[in-house]
C-alpha cells in the first residue's frame, strides 16, 4: 500500500485481501479555496478526471496491477 498517512480500517481491511490501495485527493475534497473554485458548477466531472489521470500514471508507474480490476469509490482505488 502507498499512502502518506494513517490509513483507515476499511483500507487495511482491503490490504490484507491482497488489494493495492490507492488514496487521491482530488480537486474539492480537502484543498483550499483555489481548487474548490475549479469544481464549482462541474461537480463530479472534475475530480473523476483527477482520479483518472492519476490512474493512468499508477498503472505506469506499477505495471504488477491489472488495468482491468480496478476499482474507484470515495477517492479511493483498489486493484487485485
Amino acid at each position: 500500500m502507498v499512502r502518506k498517512g494513517t490509513p483507515d480500517a476499511f483500507d487495511e481491511i482491503l490490504a490484507r485481501k491482497g488489494f493495492a490501495v490507492f488514496a487521491v485527493d482530488n480537486r474539492g475534497r480537502r484543498a483550499g479555496p483555489q481548487f474548490q473554485t475549479a469544481i464549482r458548477h462541474e461537480f463530479g466531472a472534475v475530480e473523476l478526471k483527477d482520479q483518472l489521470t492519476v490512474l493512468d500514471q499508477l498503472l505506469a508507474q506499477y505495471p504488477q496491477l491489472d488495468a482491468d480490476r480496478i476499482g474507484i469509490g470515495d477517492g479511493r482505488m483498489a486493484d487485485r
